[in-house]
């Protein structure tokens, strides 16, 4: 994670990291980017709004 670029990649869950750019959605804890569904953590989620708005 330290080496990607902070503005594009984003933490959303232990395990996973999120690409902003394909972002299609935010439905309740789940991001959903392009085909796939990727869990946002309880913790990081109003942090993942914040920064997906």
């Amino acid at each position: 994670m330290d080496k990607l670029p902070e503005d594009i990649f984003l933490q959303v869950h232990r395990c996973y990291i999120g690409n902003l750019d394909h972002v299609v959605a935010i439905d309740g804890n789940i991001l959903k980017v392009n085909s796939h569904q990727i869990p946002i953590s309880r913790n990081l989620r109003e942090m993942v709004i914040d920064r997906f708005v």
